[in-house]
């Protein structure tokens, strides 16, 4: 005969649930379509969030119910977790920044499995803020990248009678260090990916003709950041030579504002990337450094 447990021990799925409402919460998980380690850092502001600790990327967002906890925490754990919410977005596959050959390069571990450039990624550690950011530090091959990821509200204005409409998203703010023995590299951020692209003001895009979702550059990264559609080399012709430089226009589609070079295959999208301004480190070393950071919320 078997005895009902003691009271206490009666855990139900409710008694995993993660409750981060009073305080930031942090959760080691296997995700389903993720990676096996992955850090889930849930906010009182109710934006959640899901750093790909493998592959040393953000990996989705979402806002509302952050996680329960179930699949890890009972029993021999192992399952697979997901966000609490269906107000969920996944983020680019491939790092955020990478060095690349060219500005319209493919990127790095984003259209296949392979990761063209051979580049590797590990794991430098975390660092959770007072004000409930937290730093994720990790290298994509010779460059040094702190990541450090808050909730922010995003606004936007519909019309110029109206007053911005925000929402909760996400704010991404990077360092980049890189051995000065890597000067001739290029290192490109790459923010969004999609069929269209339209100004919504100063560093702000909507995509795909909709409202939202929207993305914010810096003041800074305004000055340089192009829209871009990756190529690959590939034998044979693809279209006439020759080419138009990147815009940063109000409106980009697909192929319609640039002609393909022969040995070239566009790859589908237009890419929102920075191209980072490296400058020597203030710190006595001979690193270079780079700083950006862009805001998106849906």
């Amino acid at each position: 005969e078997v005895m009902a447990p003691p009271p206490g021990l009666d855990t139900g799925p409710w008694a995993f649930e993660v409750d981060p409402s009073a305080e930031q919460r942090l959760v080691s998980v296997f995700m389903k379509d993720v990676s096996p380690s992955v850090l889930c850092i849930g906010s009182p502001t109710g934006l959640h969030m899901a750093f790909d600790v493998e592959n040393s990327r953000l990996a989705k967002a979402w806002r509302g119910r952050f996680l329960n906890a179930m699949g890890t925490w009972k029993g021999r754990a192992g399952a697979l977790e997901s966000p609490g919410s269906k107000d969920v977005v996944d983020l680019l596959d491939g790092f955020a920044v990478a060095p690349i050959e060219r500005l319209n390069s493919p990127w790095p571990g984003a259209y296949s499995p392979i990761n063209p450039g051979g580049l590797t990624t590990r794991s430098l550690g975390r660092t959770v803020h007072p004000d409930g950011a937290v730093t994720m530090r990790y290298t994509v091959g010779r460059l040094e990248i702190s990541e450090t990821l808050r909730p922010t509200r995003v606004g936007v204005r519909i019309s110029k009678q109206e007053e911005p409409e925000t929402r909760l998203g996400v704010e991404r703010v990077f360092k980049v260090r890189m051995p000065r023995s890597g000067v001739g590299e290029s290192v490109v951020a790459r923010v969004a990916a999609a069929r269209l692209f339209d100004r919504a003001g100063t560093g702000k895009w909507r995509v795909n003709g909709r409202q939202w979702p929207v993305y914010t550059v810096d003041k800074d990264s305004v000055r340089t950041v192009k829209l871009v559609e990756p190529k690959e080399h590939v034998q044979g012709n693809f279209g006439d030579s020759g080419s138009a430089r990147p815009s940063v226009d109000g409106r980009h589609r697909g192929n319609s504002r640039e002609v393909l070079r022969r040995g070239e295959k566009s790859l589908g999208l237009t890419e929102l990337r920075i191209p980072v301004l490296m400058v020597p480190a203030d710190d006595g070393t001979e690193d270079l450094v780079g700083t950006f950071s862009w805001s998106y919320a849906w």
